[in-house]
């Protein structure tokens, strides 16, 4: 686990194997992690890996062990225009270029 601070600077820890949720447009990015912020879902919002195609620039960072509820809430939605990825033992930085997820 990598201790690492979150948007609101608290300290998380995140598992070195990670999913992202990339989408199509920010418009659904924004409305998805709203809905998984309400169902009490952690997320971080980060830049779109540069190895996925996507259309929108964001993507939300969850640990592993949320993806079935993750995919719950979101199949009960009425989003569409995502698509949920595994991440092993990616690099993400912050704007300070220290490891955020490894």
């Amino acid at each position: 686990m990598v201790n690492m601070k979150t948007q609101k600077g608290e300290n998380e820890e995140i598992e070195k194997s990670a999913i992202v949720i990339v989408f199509e447009t920010t418009n659904i990015a924004l409305g998805c992690e709203k809905l998984l912020r309400a169902s009490k879902i952690p997320c971080i919002v980060i830049p779109t890996p540069t190895e996925v195609t996507a259309d929108c620039g964001i993507a939300l960072l969850l640990r592993s062990r949320w993806e079935e509820n993750a995919r719950k809430v979101l199949s009960e939605s009425n989003y569409s225009g995502y698509r949920i990825l595994h991440l092993k033992e990616r690099k993400i930085l912050n704007s300070e270029g220290k490891r955020k997820f490894s």
